[in-house]
């Protein structure tokens, strides 16, 4: 694979965490531009690295929070964390109207070229004495939203360990269609015609939905993304949904303790075509709120350790 990512961080800044961490965040130069990369690193020497795949649009910065959360449990598990944004998003260079889907797959790809790198020396810290590139330890991609899908197609390539998907998004029409959808609803509530985006994007022009300009090469990317085989790892779906409410009348000794929800069709749908290529997967539950779709941000307690548990099992 031809080398995209230069040998260097820079501009990096690092931190002190509790319970002995290390927090570095900083810009690596990538497909020539420079993204922004945060890295939660534990305090020995680690056993494995995860690195997150981004949601799409405003569902990423939604969930930023949950992914730094999971990260510090994993730094504290051993495990090194990695987060970044994509070209054209958050602090990374570049503009959005610009961004396509296979830059960002490359981004992904150079991304774990990097960990692997990585020495992960760290100066005043116990990790001093590691001094042999990390390439021998275990990567697992754990992707949200529509990073699941990225995640999968880049897993093979990357000879990943294993996949962990968060919500799981697998075909980027689907997400294109819900922005076109809401651009529709709120056209018509203004008493305007629904605007015709494919002939725009057929124009090579650019559109702007939720707020985040999508030039003809990223539409086109998102209405071709879709995951159309099982990587070569195991994947863990992780689907987080609202507890269920008990059917029927209570029990004599007081209200029936709400259910543990089921997968979601469209998970469900994912696991099978997966399982049905080969794949070995398996669908866990996490009961929380749709965290990458509500106007505040909200935590889903259950969702860092049941990330752990899925990569523990991935690892072994």
């Amino acid at each position: 694979m031809t080398s995209i990512i230069a040998a260097a961080e820079v501009g990096t800044a690092s931190a002190s965490l509790p319970d002995g961490l290390r927090l570095e965040i900083g810009f690596v130069p990538i497909d020539g531009a420079r993204l922004f990369v945060a890295c939660w690193s534990p305090s020995g020497a680690p056993r494995a690295q995860v690195v997150f795949v981004p949601a799409f649009g405003d569902e990423a910065p939604q969930m930023r929070r949950s992914m730094r959360l999971a990260a510090e449990v994993m730094a504290r598990a051993g495990i090194r964390a990695w987060i970044h944004d994509f070209y054209g998003t958050g602090d990374s260079e570049g503009e959005h109207a610009d961004a396509t889907v296979e830059r960002w797959e490359r981004g992904v790809e150079a991304m774990v070229a990097h960990v692997r790198a990585d020495r992960g020396a760290r100066p005043g810290t116990a990790l001093d004495a590691v001094t042999e590139p990390a390439a021998d330890l275990p990567v697992v991609l754990l992707g949200c939203r529509l990073g699941a899908a990225i995640a999968l197609r880049a897993a093979t390539r990357v000879e990943a360990a294993g996949v962990v998907c968060w919500a799981p998004v697998l075909e980027g029409r689907m997400q294109l269609s819900a922005l076109t959808r809401v651009a529709a609803v709120a056209a018509s509530a203004a008493g305007r015609p629904a605007p015709d985006h494919k002939a725009a994007w057929a124009r090579g022009e650019t559109r702007t939905l939720a707020g985040y300009d999508i030039g003809s090469a990223m539409a086109a990317g998102l209405q071709a993304l879709a995951v159309d085989a099982a990587p070569a790892c195991p994947v863990a779906l992780l689907d987080v949904r609202p507890l269920e409410e008990p059917v029927g009348a209570s029990m004599p000794a007081g209200p029936a303790a709400p259910a543990m929800p089921s997968p979601s069709p469209a998970v469900q749908r994912a696991a099978e075509r997966l399982q049905a290529d080969g794949g070995k997967v398996w669908v866990s539950m996490v009961p929380g709120a749709p965290f990458w779709n509500v106007a505040d941000h909200v935590d889903v307690p259950a969702l860092p350790q049941a990330t752990l548990a899925a990569l523990e099992e991935l690892l072994k």
